[in-house]
């Protein structure tokens, strides 16, 4: 079960990081990623 969640972490990092092009951008987009995270 733990390995389903890194999959799906990864790839959340993945489509972040493709989506924005910029370094803040990338920094606010793994923010939130962390966010929802520790929400859940």
């Amino acid at each position: 079960m733990k390995r389903i969640y890194l999959i799906v972490l990864a790839g959340l990092l993945v489509m972040t990081v493709v989506g924005c092009g910029t370094l803040r951008g990338i920094g606010d987009d793994i923010k939130t990623v962390g966010h929802w995270i520790t929400r859940n």
